[in-house]
Parts: C-alpha cells; sequence; structure tokens
C-alpha cells in the first residue's frame, strides 16, 4: 500500500484547496496518506477504486477518505472541480471529543462514507474555503505539487497558519454535520475479480505485461478482459496502463534532479520515447520541454 507525503509543515494542521482536472491530469496509482481528506465535489464527476468496488461521485458529493483506505482514481471529466480538505491527526483528535464525531478519529473505519449534500450548506462551506485560500500558494503550483507532484523538494506553505487551522478545525465539524444531514446514495460497482487482478498487475510497477499476458494471467480472453474492463472502470484498458506509467514516470523523475529523463521513462514501463510523448501530450497538452520549463519555474 503506497504511503504519499502530502507535504505539510509542523506547523499546519491540514490544508485547503480547489482541485482542477484541467490543471492536473489524473494520476492513477493506489495511495493512502495519514491524513483525513474530505472531497466535495463542485462541479463534474469523478471515480475511485475503494476496497476493490468503484465508485463514481458527481457535483454536490462528500467523499471522507480515512488514513488508512487506500483510493485510487481512475476516472475524472474535464470539467471536475472538487474542493479537497485535508486534516492531519492531531488536529481530528482535538476536535472530535464528542461522541458524534467520533468516527473521524478512526483509521479504517468499514464502509464508504460518501452523501449528496445540500446546495445551500455547500456555497457556505465554499466561501469558507475560498477565504482560507486566499493566502495559499497559485492554484497551477497545488496542483501539480501535491501529492504526486513534479517537485519532491516542494513543501506546502500558507500566508496565515494561525487563521488556516482555525479554519480547518471549522470545517471539519462543519463538514461532518453537513454530511450526516445529507442524502443517501449507492453507484458502485462491485469489480470482477479478473479486473481487479488487471487492475492490480497493471498497478505493480515490477510487472510491463502486455494485454496477451494481462488476459492469461487475469483468467480471460483479451477481448474480454477489454471489454469488461472498460465497461467496469469506463476508461480503456490501454489508457489506463498508460495513464499508471505517467504517474511512474511522474514519480521517478521527480524535480528532474534525480534520474534523467530517458531513464524515468524506461523505468515507468514505456517501450519507447516516442510512446512516451504521445502519452505525454495526450494527457497534459504539452511536451516534455514546457514541462522541464515548469519545473524550473516552480524550483526558482
Amino acid at each position: 500500500m503506497m504511503l504519499v507525503d502530502l507535504k505539510l509543515g509542523e506547523v499546519y494542521q491540514g490544508l485547503v484547496y480547489l482541485y482542477e482536472a484541467e490543471r492536473n491530469p489524473p494520476m492513477m496509482k493506489a495511495h493512502r496518506h495519514e491524513e483525513l481528506e474530505a472531497n466535495i465535489v463542485l462541479s463534474g464527476m469523478l471515480s475511485y477504486i475503494i476496497c476493490g468496488k468503484k465508485y463514481s461521485f458527481s457535483k454536490g458529493d462528500i467523499i471522507w477518505l480515512f488514513p488508512g483506505q487506500e483510493h485510487q482514481l481512475i476516472q475524472q471529466t474535464v470539467d471536475l472541480q472538487s474542493m479537497v480538505l485535508v486534516f492531519k491527526s492531531d488536529l481530528v483528535k482535538r476536535t472530535c471529543s464528542q461522541k458524534e464525531y467520533a468516527i473521524l478519529t478512526r483509521k479504517n473505519p468499514s464502509g464508504i462514507f460518501s452523501r449528496r449534500m445540500d446546495p445551500e450548506a455547500i456555497k457556505q462551506i465554499e466561501q469558507v474555503c475560498q477565504s482560507l485560500m486566499e493566502d495559499n500558494p497559485d492554484a497551477d503550483t497545488l496542483n501539480q505539487c501535491l501529492g504526486f507532484g513534479q517537485d519532491a523538494s516542494w513543501s506546502y506553505w500558507h500566508g496565515d497558519p494561525d487563521m488556516l487551522n482555525a479554519g480547518l478545525h471549522y470545517l471539519l465539524i462543519r463538514c461532518w454535520k453537513c454530511y450526516l444531514a445529507g442524502k443517501q446514495f449507492g453507484e458502485s460497482t462491485i469489480l470482477h475479480p479478473s479486473i481487479q487482478k488487471a487492475v492490480d498487475l497493471i498497478n505493480d510497477n515490477r510487472t510491463a505485461l502486455n494485454l496477451a499476458e494481462l488476459a492469461q494471467q487475469s483468467g480471460m480472453s483479451e477481448a474480454y478482459l477489454s471489454r469488461l474492463f472498460k465497461r467496469q472502470m469506463g476508461i480503456a484498458i490501454k489508457d489506463y496502463r498508460n495513464s499508471v506509467r505517467l504517474s511512474r514516470f511522474l514519480e521517478g523523475y521527480g524535480n528532474g534532479l534525480g534520474k534523467t529523463i530517458s531513464d524515468a521513462i524506461h523505468d515507468a514501463g514505456f517501450g519507447s520515447y516516442s510512446q512516451f510523448y504521445k502519452c505525454f501530450k495526450k494527457a497534459y497538452g504539452y511536451g516534455p520541454q514546457e514541462y522541464n520549463r515548469q519545473l524550473k519555474s516552480i524550483r526558482s
């Protein structure tokens, strides 16, 4: 289970930022982090794999992701905007002293915690988030550097830590109350064991299997595996595999000061630079040279 460092300094009890698909192609790696996370979908749609099931969320949904809960973003629409709130465990423990909030202190409670929120409640929470985000780094830097970010040396900062921490204290309680008052819904797909096997094989960076090998090890024909994968995952198996490889490249290349780009491409599982370039350009809308220019801009 991959543990991701969200790059929060000791002075910060969490963070708030707006995740935007147009700034941030999905990093399709199963992971978890030590912090409690809440996502509020403001527009568009996204899908996660959580505990062997695929869940899809759309405008108005709040999703709670707990520290021991491995999750993997597998699909997002180009218009996706999601308010992301992250809370360190110390803040959660200090804030959640009453019984109705106790579940938030748990590391990995069973089930999925998502409901459709009241539009007016979302509007009020968004206003608080926007006021806290005024002292955030710029939106491009946040979307590119958090989590599987480009620059491993980058860390989150905020212009007023005391205001941020006070706001997070309020937002944690407010979001949970709005969650409890929301409408329950259930849009999930239990992954076929062979599809889950194929996902695990692709996610394993020690393997570089072609479709025939994936089908054989998953116990299906190539054609049926391709059809069922697209039906259940909402993405073609080829596109999913290339997105995972891009995630590996970004993780391996980091801030461009370690591995060479050629080594990072090879280690990510791409067969050639031309294959990598095509996938990279499709995901980001620009080539690796522009990517390097952005890295230099972030470092400066």
